[in-house]
């Protein structure tokens, strides 16, 4: 294969190789995009030869038995975006040169045998967006320098080690943090309230460590956190009312020193989707919790007691004005009709701009199906359940996109057709740079679109249209 002068894809992921990589993949051409032998019985080191590939952007070697330690040499591979050697056999030291890699997006190096610390050259890497280096036993401290005021980071899984000390402050620089797994290792000391700062967090698993404290009030800011793991800790404290105001799927405080009342509100309010047990001082709750009443002293209970005369009487007069309000505008209206073609907003899903990135693999040109004047149609695979879509990407350079966009929902809000792709939902955000960012997302409808049945044409290579 090294007289392929022209290989720009080596796939052969998935079978049955076996035997150690030849030193001739250092005469592979110097134009190869990717070196795919993921999921083989690939075994010894990694050759000298492999990075002398200069060029090459995608490295792809997990699920193998490759052995040895990751040589230096790594640090050649400047254009280099995605590294995947995890579930390997690799030792030895994380050479610090891996922070020469300033183009990398992607490098996961879980369930190997890594040991030392993280390098503090991971800082360098500041188009760096996702990081495994989760199930190795890697020791130390987390590098300040691993959280840089420039960092991209969307993902960092960093379980099942041996890292102690506390969490850096510098963890409030990860605006876009999305994912940030720290369980099963020896890490102390309090939540830093700059966690707070990272607002995009929709996972925070912290299990299975010695951090102590009380939560700090910066974390309400966390609004969007879906799962909350921060079992098997040393917390003490109330548990903060404001986390019953998350939309929380799923939050774990269990075997803590949690004390006083349980939250009824938000994720609370399920049993099924919380676990409070090992806190021998908490009491109210729901009841399916079973925990003890809190004691109240009577100079509370009348506060609280005032409290519900206030609450109760505020709200009748609430009650009449807003139905006095009602009817005045129900006879001035009576003739008012809510239209039927309303969207149903309701069962749409949420997507963020990080998981339409992730469906679209970077908005890549491979998904790329078509674009018009105001906007540009990716083809994406949502992680969750693999649902194929069509993301329809606003141009909002362009004068008059937004009208456009507006314009189009308009006409979706009212028509209905069996032969018309359904919308599924939209996305008003920003990217990663801070720039506005607006989507539509469509059922994904294969074999083209309507023009190119009405009007076939006879060019090889006809111009893509837009969806």
């Amino acid at each position: 294969m090294a007289n392929c002068s022209s290989l720009k894809y080596m796939e052969l992921s998935f079978n049955q190789f076996t035997g150690v990589l030849p030193t001739s993949v250092a005469n592979l051409s110097s134009t190869l995009q990717g070196f795919d032998i993921a999921g083989n019985r690939i075994c010894g080191n990694l050759p000298l030869g492999l990075f002398d590939l200069v060029n090459l952007p995608r490295i792809i070697l997990q699920a193998n038995q490759i052995t040895g330690t990751i040589p230096t040499e790594i640090g050649k591979l400047q254009k280099l975006e995605e590294l995947f050697l995890d579930r390997n056999r690799l030792f030895g030291e994380i050479p610090s040169s891996i922070g020469n890699l300033s183009s990398l997006i992607s490098l996961q190096l879980d369930d190997n045998k890594l040991q030392g610390s993280i390098p503090s050259s991971f800082g360098n890497c500041h188009n760096l967006l996702f990081l495994g280096l989760s199930r190795n036993s890697l020791s130390g401290s987390i590098p300040k320098q691993f959280f840089p005021v420039s960092s991209k980071l969307v993902s960092v899984v960093l379980s099942q080690n041996h890292l102690v000390g506390s969490l850096p402050l510098e963890i409030g620089n990860l605006f876009n943090l999305n994912e940030f797994y720290i369980s099963y290792n020896n890490l102390s000391g309090n939540i830093p309230g700059n966690l707070g700062q990272c607002s995009s967090l929709e996972f925070l698993f912290m299990r299975s460590n010695n951090i102590q404290g009380a939560m700090p009030m910066s974390l309400i800011s966390l609004k969007g956190l879906r799962q909350f793991d921060l079992s098997q800790n040393n917390k003490s404290g109330q548990i903060p009312t404001y986390l019953g105001k998350f939309a929380l799927e799923y939050s774990n405080l269990s075997f803590n020193n949690f004390e006083g009342e349980v939250p009824t509100e938000g994720v609370f309010a399920n049993v099924s989707s919380i676990s409070l047990e090992g806190n021998k001082r908490l009491c109210g709750g729901i009841p399916e919790l079973r925990l003890p009443r809190c004691i109240i002293d009577e100079s509370k209970k009348r506060k609280l007691r005032l409290v519900k005369i206030v609450v109760i009487t505020i709200s009748c007069i609430s009650g009449v004005l807003i139905l006095s309000a009602s009817l005045y505008y129900w006879f001035k209206k009576q003739k008012r009709k809510q239209s039927p073609g309303s969207l149903e907003m309701k069962s749409f899903r949420k997507l963020s701009y990080q998981r339409i990135l992730k469906a679209t693999e970077g908005f890549s040109t491979a998904n790329f199906l078509g674009a018009g004047r105001f906007r540009s149609v990716y083809k994406g695979t949502l992680e969750e359940d693999g649902a194929i879509v069509a993301v329809k990407v606003l141009n909002l350079q362009q004068r008059g996109a937004e009208k456009s966009l507006m314009a189009e929902c308009k006409v979706l809000q009212n028509i209905r057709h069996r032969n018309l792709v359904r919308i599924m939902t939209s996305c008003s955000t920003i990217d990663f740079q801070g720039n506005d960012f607006k989507a539509l997302v469509y059922e994904y409808m294969p074999n083209g679109n309507l023009d190119k049945w009405l009007h076939p044409r006879s060019e090889i290579h006809a111009e893509p249209t837009e969806q």
